[in-house]
Parts: C-alpha cells; structure tokens; sequence
C-alpha cells in the first residue's frame, strides 16, 4: 500500500504502478531475449499539472545469438525522442546463452505548461518506454537502430579495455605479480579521485561563465600512429569551466574518419593536472556536416558549449589536449598505446577503461591465478 499525503488545497496526486507504467520493448528477432523485470524501488506519482518518475528496473537479458557481446545500451524515455536518456554497459563478456542483469535508471520531473486562454494544456505522459539501442559483439560488428549514437561509445571502450589487456600481460611477462598488481591497484585507486562527469551549462549561468572567460591556448600532444592530427586547440577558461573549445584537424590517414574524441586536460596554479573533458564530432550527429573527414583533409571543429569540469572555483592556467580516439568509416577503432600515454604523463589522466576495473575485481575475488588466466585468454 502507498500512503501519499497532501496538503489542504493543493491538487490530488496518485501513485501509478510501475509494471503498468513501463513499457518494454525489445526486437522479437533481436540478439537479446528478456527473462525478467525487478522494478525495484521504482516510484511514479502523478499530480493534476505534474508528474514524478523514479525508475529504478533491472532487466535480465539471455544472449540468444551465437557471439559474444562485449556492450549493450538501452534507451529510457517518453513522449518524444528528445526526452530519451541512455543506459550502457560495456566490457561484460556475454557469451551465447548467458545472461546478464542490466540495471535500467531514470529521475524525471515533468510538469504541464501554465493554462494561457483557452489553449489546452499538453498530456502528461501515458506511460515510459524501455527500448534496445544497440548491441556490440566481441568481434566488434553491431546491431540496433543506434539512434542514441550508443555504438561509437562502446567500441571506443572495447578498443581501450583490448590495449589495457595487452598492457597488463606485458607488465607481468616483464616483471610478474610484482609489476603487474601496483599498477593494476593504482589506475583503479585514481580513477576514484578524478572528477565525475562533466555537466553542460545552460542559460544565466552559461552566459555569465563566457563574460567571465579569459582565451587560452591549448598545448597539443602528439601521439605515435595518430590517424588525426590536431594542428591547434584553443578554448577559453572560467574557474574550473570548459568555454566553447575549437579544433583545427587534419585526417593523416588514408581512411575516412567518422567519428573521434578528443581530451582536454586543465593545469590549476599548483601544476596539477586534470582530466577536463572529452569532447566528441560525429558523423552520426544530424548537426555536424564536416565529416566524415577524407584522408588528407582539414577542417575546424567547434563546439559552442560550456562544461563545468573542474572542482568548483578553481582556478585554471593552461592545459593539453591530445586525441582520445578515432573511428573510421568501417567502423574501425584507434586509440593511442598505453605506453606512449605513459611516455607523455597522460595515464593519470586517460580514462580507465572497463575492462581495468573488471580485472581489478577478478583479483579481489578470486585472486591472482583467475586474473593471470584471464588476461592469457
């Protein structure tokens, strides 16, 4: 039984059961099959003028394909697709049959525009839609309409967890347990100090970020085997805010880029260094006509936002930018070695890769010989 209390005047609210709220709507002939639903702790109330979403579900999914599936996201939304946020997973190790919880959360707030005239007030939403996304297998083909641009995400992840795996087996060749667990304890001990992720800024506070923006420019590293080039970054700087970065870039290679991601790292006055921001361009975006970017050509790249990155208040001198990664019009993926980020003092600040938390609790659970059996796979 809920128990809702309302006060004196104000407009009745009900609560709406979850299992007749959520829709679930999975491909009938899709890679995945759904076993279960745990709504868990999942809440919605409706009001006369305003609506409360609190879903908190876990589907359980069977991999009834014959490959294996390294990533999975699911969209959440209502209404329009415009009101869809994401849930991916990546680096899970799906093999054909297994199965797989994954957890579905969304908080919305929505509320009815104010009565003018005789105009109707718009419908609060009937019900919430889980859908499937994309699906990404071990052998790095995809399936799913991708309308969240969901599958360049976890390839990028499943390139980076691929180089941290061969970094790992190449510690230990070099100097066994002893090279390998420090390493291994310390990525997963930093990731927890570096901050959550970035927030776009909107409205009074963007505008007054950008009044207050000094212009700065960006060192670039050159990494070994880059398939793009950035030839200048340039960004202005606001107390710990990312103002409106631009790029100029040029494809080295020889095959049509599509998508990249690019790292900007920000030095406050002690000379600490912090991961910043990754900004994205894709092909994929309805907005972004430059690529997808031919081999031997140019072009500038801006992106007219305001991220709030840093520990608020700090204060921001410089900083590098570097290329994160690269994918191509095959959908291929390059990421940078791990031993050239280490060569240029960027380990600390790459993200960690899935796969490096997943080995981390392999050792904690089970101990090193499950982890040195996983990593000989």
């Amino acid at each position: 039984m809920v128990l809702l209390f309302v006060p004196p005047g104000a407009p009745a609210q009900s609560a709406i059961d979850p299992r007749a709220f959520v829709q679930i709507n999975l491909p009938a002939d899709g890679p995945v099959e759904l076993l279960n639903v745990d709504y868990g702790s999942s809440r919605i109330v409706r009001g006369e003028r305003a609506m409360t979403m609190d879903l908190d579900v876990t589907l359980t999914l069977r991999n009834r394909s014959a490959k294996p599936i390294d990533g999975l996201a699911i969209a959440l939304g209502w209404g329009l697709a415009r009101s869809e946020g994401l849930n991916a997973v990546s680096g899970i190790r799906l093999e054909a049959g297994q199965n797989y919880a994954l957890p579905a959360r969304m908080h919305a707030e929505i509320e009815t525009p104010p009565a003018r005239s005789r105009a109707r007030l718009a419908d609060l939403p009937s019900g919430a839609r889980v859908r499937l996304d994309a699906v990404l297998f071990a052998d790095g083909s995809g399936y799913g309409p991708d309308q969240m641009r969901s599958l360049g995400m976890l390839r990028i992840n499943q390139a980076e967890s691929a180089r941290d795996r061969r970094f790992f087996l190449a510690l230990f060749q070099s100097g066994g347990l002893p090279r390998l667990l420090p390493v291994l304890e310390k990525w997963v001990n930093e990731a927890h100090t570096i901050p959550g992720a970035q927030r776009a800024l909107a409205g009074g506070p963007a505008e007054r970020a950008r009044e207050q923006a000094d212009a700065a420019v960006f060192r670039v590293v050159r990494l070994p085997g880059a398939p793009l080039e950035i030839l200048s970054g340039r960004a202005r700087l606001s107390e710990g805010r990312l103002v409106d970065p631009i790029l100029e870039v040029r494809n080295q290679g020889g095959k049509p880029i599509t998508d990249f991601q690019v790292g900007w790292v920000l030095r406050d006055l002690s000379g600490t260094e912090f991961r910043a921001a990754t900004t994205t361009a894709s092909a994929r975006s309805s907005a972004w006509a430059g690529l997808p970017l031919a081999g031997g050509q140019t072009i500038s790249w801006s992106n007219p936002t305001v991220l709030e990155v840093g520990p608020s208040g700090s204060r921001v001198l410089a900083g590098r930018v570097y290329v994160r990664a690269v994918e191509f019009a095959d959908g291929q993926v390059w990421v940078p070695d791990r031993v050239a980020l280490e060569s240029m003092n960027l380990s600390r600040v790459a993200t960690t890769s899935p796969e490096t938390f997943r080995l981390f609790g392999l050792y904690r659970a089970q101990g090193a010989a499950s982890l040195l059996a996983d990593l000989r796979r």
